[in-house]
């Protein structure tokens, strides 16, 4: 049964005069009250029916306002497998004084418009289906630390990073768990199966921060920098009653003080100047900012910096560090690839290579070109699975994952630099060698097994999978490009997913194979979940890929799609090669003959005929053959032939009548022009006598258009 969640809706104000800055998280006199001054404190996993409604409350049980800039709500399974951020809190995130920070899915939100009217709720992108099992959230400071955590139900990993104590108990769908006050009065006993009980109605609540002194904005410019560098901070403040006497910030993470003042430079403006220490640890920094008036109120505000690390590292020696400790590395190479569900970059000599995943649109960095010298800073990331015993049954593709999935996370160094070759290999050595992932390689004489598969498919990307075999395994040569740049276009019998134009210029189309074709093949070295850890060549574009045993027919189109009696078509067919097939149409229905079609540069093989005017009108099938290396693959284009629309007096066909078309009548009178020119139609200029065309153009017919251009007469 649907219910309607009771939220509790308060408005707090920072009333408190004084502020121990630096020591946001632990306050004398209360924790022996409450335990940890920030806790979770309610969580709903999902609503009756509906898994993706789900919230968290984060409280603040001190007595003093919490800025909590830069801290982290994280998911975790039972089995600790799968990590997921859920929410990251925004720059200036204030949790006033015994106050309330509530985060819902955006189903929730729109299921309870409750919750919609209340201004002070957050919606948290990794909500929405995601907490609706067996699992823990635990949240997180600006370092990484767990301030609190609570798990739920069967949890099986042991230890659990999320786990206190015991486990709370797995709430139904339609109820939460909520932290509960013993009988000393503390709400946290570090274990969660005696904090936390079931509740039936949830109580959501939220607390607005309106504080006495409003911070407008803080900003840093720069706010991503390294070590020994130099931000400006700027402060707006807004006088309300009482004059402002004073911005502060706290410095205390740089060795600065903790109430370090900021200079009144104009009217509501404060800034100061903060120098990064040489040797300062790399990784986010959430700065506390204090605006004070003449009455003793106050008003907090943040600044988040972001600190990259030091020099930087060769992708060889990004990749003998350990993965997922959560390292900030500077890594520099080649982009290699771009356009391969991951970006590549590589060693300058070719010595290894390792993914990137910001460095593709789709994670909203701006793209990396091929043949770019590029730094870019992140973390080494790969994806582990276990079974229930603990035993590793998929290890996933070793990622540089970007630190902040800001364009500052990487730096180009130059552009056009050329690429290292592609290491000539064979399916055993891409099997048994693992050093070999993120390489770019080439491989020669394989065969596929089986046809073309379209076996991964997620938002705005499409993988199409050519199976093949070594003697030790199977794998998969890979396909894949982002479909919002061209979709896929099917055609019958034979679904083919293109790479898109920008892939590498051209657009040219990667063949579909059957079993037994031959081909030779170059791509970046991969792994994918599909059977637990196939490796995968991911092809970068359309010439490395060539079939060697094979010549195709794709599909073929016309432009228009119908075509008058009397007027010119474009016959394009899709063949492969994609550049030196020979590729010809039997136009004999047309009168033709055979023609020869020739490359368009967009793909294709194309060539512009003229459909007669006695042309039966209807579909006609165009023989069609593409040829190549003494091997031909037939097929045909359909041309769907229509009655023309004739328009009197419109000699070129331009939409009306008008002096050029008087000209051009005149001119095939006289004999100076062709009735066969493609813009001419006879039977459309044709006028004279009115309303009895008699098959030409003449003197007379261009009268009449003069005539009726200058509205002396109709058409």
């Amino acid at each position: 049964m649907n219910h309607k969640h009771n939220l509790r809706q308060y408005k707090w104000a920072g009333w408190l005069t004084a502020l121990v800055l630096g020591a946001a998280l632990s306050f004398p006199g209360t924790a022996s009250t409450f335990g940890s001054t920030l806790l979770v404190h309610e969580v709903m996993t999902a609503d009756a029916g509906n898994t993706t409604r789900e919230f968290i409350e984060v409280r603040n049980v001190s007595e003093m306002d919490l800025h909590v800039g830069f801290y982290t709500l994280e998911w975790r399974s039972a089995g600790n497998t799968t990590v997921t951020q859920i929410y990251r809190f925004p720059a200036g995130a204030v949790i006033p004084a015994g106050g309330y920070y509530l985060l819902v899915s955006s189903s929730y939100r729109d299921y309870y418009p409750d919750v919609v009217y209340n201004d002070s709720y957050y919606v948290a992108p990794g909500l929405g289906g995601i907490i609706s099992t067996n699992g823990g959230v635990g949240l997180k400071d600006a370092s990484g630390n767990i301030v609190d955590s609570v798990a739920w139900g069967n949890i099986t990993a042991t230890p659990h990073p999320f786990l206190e104590g015991t486990a709370a108990p797995q709430p139904p769908s339609g109820w939460s768990i909520e932290r509960q006050s013993g009988t000393d009065g503390k709400l946290d006993h570090d274990d969660n199966g005696t904090d936390f009980v079931l509740t039936n109605p949830p109580t959501p609540t939220s607390t607005a921060y309106v504080p006495n002194v409003p911070l407008v904005s803080v900003q840093a410019d720069p706010a991503y920098l390294e070590p020994g560098q130099s931000t400006q901070i700027t402060a707006t403040v807004t006088q309300t009653v009482n004059p402002i006497t004073g911005v502060t910030i706290d410095l205390t993470q740089f060795g600065g003080g903790a109430e370090v003042p900021l200079t009144n430079t104009s009217g509501d403006t404060w800034t100061t100047t903060v120098s990064i220490p040489t040797g300062q640890a790399s990784g986010p920094y959430a700065l506390l900012i204090r605006a004070n008036d003449s009455a003793g109120q106050y008003g907090l505000g943040g600044v988040d910096l972001f600190v990259y690390p030091g020099p930087a590292i060769t992708v060889t020696q990004a990749r003998a560090k350990p993965v997922n400790t959560g390292e900030l590395l500077r890594v520099r190479g080649v982009v290699v690839s771009t356009r391969t569900a991951y970006a590549y970059i590589m060693d300058a000599d070719g010595s290894a290579g390792i993914a990137v995943s910001a460095g593709v649109p789709f994670y909203g960095v701006e793209p990396l070109l091929v043949g770019q010298d590029v730094t870019i800073t992140g973390k080494l990331t790969q994806e582990i699975w276990t079974n229930s015993s603990g035993a590793v049954i998929y290890t996933g593709e070793y990622v540089l994952t970007t630190a902040t999935g800001k364009p500052a996370d990487i730096v180009v160094h130059s552009s056009g630099n050329p690429i290292p070759a592609p290491k000539v290999v064979t399916l055993e050595d891409i099997v048994n060698n693992p050093a070999l992932q993120g390489q770019y390689v080439s491989v020669t004489g394989v065969t596929a097994l089986g046809p073309t598969s379209k076996v991964n498919s997620v938002t705005g990307d499409v993988t199409c999978n050519v199976e093949v075999a070594s003697p030790s395994g199977h794998f998969y040569i890979a396909v894949s490009h982002n479909a919002t740049d061209k979709p896929a276009v099917p055609y019958p019998g034979m679904p083919q997913y293109p790479i898109p134009a920008n892939m590498d210029g051209t657009g040219y189309y990667i063949p579909w194979t059957a079993a037994g074709d031959e081909f030779n093949v170059r791509g970046m070295v991969s792994v994918i979940s599909l059977y637990l850890g196939s490796k995968v060549i991911r092809v970068r574009d359309a010439d490395d890929f060539v079939l060697t045993n094979n010549a195709k027919f794709m599909r073929g189109e016309t432009t228009p799609a119908q075509v008058e009696q009397g007027a010119f078509v474009n016959l394009r067919v899709v063949g492969y090669p994609v550049r030196t097939a020979s590729v010809t149409a039997n136009c004999s229905a047309l009168g033709l003959g055979t023609v020869t079609l020739t490359d368009d540069g967009t793909g294709g093989y194309a060539r512009v005929v003229k459909v007669p005017v006695g042309t039966p009108i209807g579909n006609i099938d165009i023989p069609v053959s593409v040829s190549k290396a003494g091997q031909t693959a037939n097929g045909s284009i359909t041309l769907k032939v229509v009655a023309p629309t004739y328009l009197a007096g419109d000699v070129d066909r331009s939409g009306s009548a008008n002096a050029l078309d008087a000209v051009a009548a005149l001119k095939v009178a006289a004999g100076l022009q062709s009735s066969a020119d493609p813009m001419i139609s006879v039977k459309n200029g044709d006028v004279y006598p009115k309303g009895a065309p008699n098959g030409r153009l003449t003197v007379e017919d261009s009268a009449r258009i003069l005539r009726s251009v200058n509205g002396l007469d109709t058409l």
